[in-house]
């Protein structure tokens, strides 16, 4: 009696990704956008995670900080960009927005991360920081960017997310790259320097920002400060939502999960029948009546943003791609290995699913 047994896997549960209000990439709006970045930049010769070095440089580049500037709300990326090279200078946020557009044009996930102060609610001024989280597939994990600076930080060699340099802040490394370094024209570690103490600052709490009901909420981790705030540097805090949960901030996404349909049913009450099977024992000693062939219907599903098709390989035959959520898959004795991803409207893909099977 042959057995099947799984010995290696990543196949896990996923979630509903939280709803980021993401722009259609096959828009207008998400279209010019990259037309715009492309024919001035050529960020696509750059893989995750480099190539969200390279952007966030890039977009960093673009104008001076001004801390008092504020693009209206409707005002798009593009027209940020446009009127910046006219000379007009904006604020963090208006980095982070670009940053997280840029990102979303070229079919990557970006969210807006707000850090803040302890004393946010009634300390003064300066109580908050807009910096960029962005999902890499490759590192299957959210990486924290500061487009203003033009840093972001590593520990052993890893690129971290806000709530990782929170929790190992004192063996963080932060990385400064060389377009705004040479802008700025000053002395990168006295800058690196700089910035790390200016991090120290915000370490009350971090929001994301998320649609629930088509209302924007402001989802916000607990970090130093255990207590729930209703303002913001002496003005009101509308619609945040307080949560201790890590996860509800940091969750997977662009990830497919495989589930296994057996394509031959066992029919137990038919073959008990059949085979006069009435005890325990008769049934211990029959087990190969009950055998059934790895004969599967697969079946995927996933959390990946502008879905578009599956990247599928079984054992070492070549890789095949579907948009249908099944396909029939039947074991060979030995070793098997099925891989499948998904990938979105402009070719990215996402995670790898690996389950490695052994049938003998």
């Amino acid at each position: 009696m042959k057995e099947v047994k799984i010995l290696q896997s990543n196949n896990r549960n996923i979630q509903k990704p939280a709803h980021f209000n993401l722009k259609d990439v096959d828009g207008d709006e998400m279209r010019k956008l990259r037309e715009y970045v492309l024919s001035r930049v050529n960020l696509l010769i750059y893989s995750d995670p480099d190539i969200f070095y390279q952007t966030m440089d890039w977009v960093s580049s673009q104008w001076e900080h001004d801390g008092i500037n504020n693009a209206p709300e409707d005002m798009t990326s593009l027209e940020i960009l446009e009127r910046a090279g006219k000379g007009e200078k904006f604020r963090c946020v208006e980095y982070a927005k670009v940053t997280v557009d840029v990102f979303n044009a070229l079919g990557y996930v970006a969210r807006l991360v707000n850090i803040i102060s302890e004393d946010a609610d009634y300390g003064g001024l300066g109580k908050a920081h807009m910096a960029v989280e962005v999902w890499s597939n490759s590192l299957e994990k959210w990486i924290y960017l500061d487009p203003q600076f033009s840093m972001y930080a590593t520990k052993d060699n890893i690129p971290l997310n806000y709530y990782e340099i929170y929790t190992n802040f004192d063996e963080v490394h932060i990385i400064y790259m060389d377009t705004k370094a040479a802008i700025i024209g000053i002395d990168k570690s006295e800058a690196i320097k700089k910035y790390k103490d200016f991090l120290s600052n915000y370490f009350g709490f971090m929001c994301i920002f998320v649609y629930e009901q088509d209302i924007r909420t402001r989802l916000t981790l607990h970090l130093n400060n255990p207590k729930q705030q209703l303002a913001f540097q002496y003005m009101g805090l509308s619609n945040a939502v307080y949560t201790n949960n890590l996860h509800d901030l940091y969750f997977p996404i662009n990830q497919t999960l495989i589930l296994f349909d057996y394509k031959e049913k066992i029919d137990f009450n038919a073959i008990f029948k059949k085979n006069n099977i009435k005890t325990l024992e008769e049934f211990q000693a029959n087990l190969d009546l009950f055998e059934t062939q790895p004969k599967f219907k697969l079946k995927f599903l996933n959390n990946m943003e502008f879905f578009n098709k599956y990247e599928i390989q079984i054992n070492q035959q070549e890789k095949f791609y579907t948009n249908e959520s099944t396909v029939d898959c039947e074991l060979r004795e030995g070793i098997n290995t099925i891989k499948v991803c998904a990938i979105n409207k402009l070719g990215v893909k996402g995670c790898t699913t690996e389950i490695q099977i052994r049938y003998e």
